[in-house]
This record gives structure tokens, C-alpha cells and sequence, in this order.
């Protein structure tokens, strides 16, 4: 479920800033695959998905990609926090302190 409304909160945040040309990465299989194959079962998750498929027509071009969670770990670990403190919060600059350790994790060499 965190996933679904981060996508939509995701999408509109591209749209404010002017994307036309994006690509979606989530490590959520059911929710990419809902999103590429367009399938909204009446489930609580259907008005989420309408919004996001409403969203995702006023771009250009639009793709959507499963990675795995290894692949993944800041979009989830902001998607977690956005769900679990039930924050709408945007950053455009410097990120926020509690995800610095996993963006240096990311990057770190072994």
C-alpha cells in the first residue's frame, strides 16, 4: 500500500516539476505490473491505482520497471518512512538526514 501512494505522490511531484519523460522503479512487482497491464481489481488499492493512471497520462512517455530491493533501497526506505509517519514531505535539494546512511551505502564501494 505504501508503495501505491508513493507512486502517485511520485508522479504528481514530476508533473509539478515539468517532467514529460519518466521512468517509474519500484521493487513492488504488483504494483508495476498493475500499472503496465492496467488490471484494478475492486480492492482498497483501485482508487490509488485510477489516480495514478490518471497521472501517468499527461506524460510523453512513461515506463515502468521492476528492480529488485537490493537495487532499491532509498525509494523504500523514503517510501517507509512517508507511510509509517504519515508525512508529506518534499525535498528538492539536500536529502533528509535519516536516508543518508542508506545513499552511502549505495555508492560505497566494497
Amino acid at each position: 500500500m505504501a508503495e501505491a501512494y508513493i507512486l502517485r505522490d511520485g508522479l504528481s511531484m514530476a508533473q509539478f516539476l515539468g517532467g514529460n519523460k519518466i521512468i517509474i522503479q519500484s521493487d513492488n512487482i504488483q504494483v508495476i505490473e498493475t500499472m503496465v497491464n492496467g488490471c484494478f481489481s475492486a480492492t482498497s488499492f483501485s482508487a490509488i491505482f485510477d489516480d495514478c493512471r490518471n497521472l501517468s497520462t499527461g506524460y510523453r512517455e512513461i515506463l515502468f520497471e521492476h528492480c529488485k530491493r537490493e537495487a532499491n533501497k532509498v525509494a523504500h526506505e523514503l517510501a517507509r518512512h512517508s507511510f509509517i509517519n504519515h508525512v508529506d514531505e518534499f525535498w528538492d535539494n539536500d536529502p533528509p538526514s535519516f536516508i543518508m546512511p542508506t545513499m552511502v551505502n549505495d555508492v560505497t564501494v566494497l
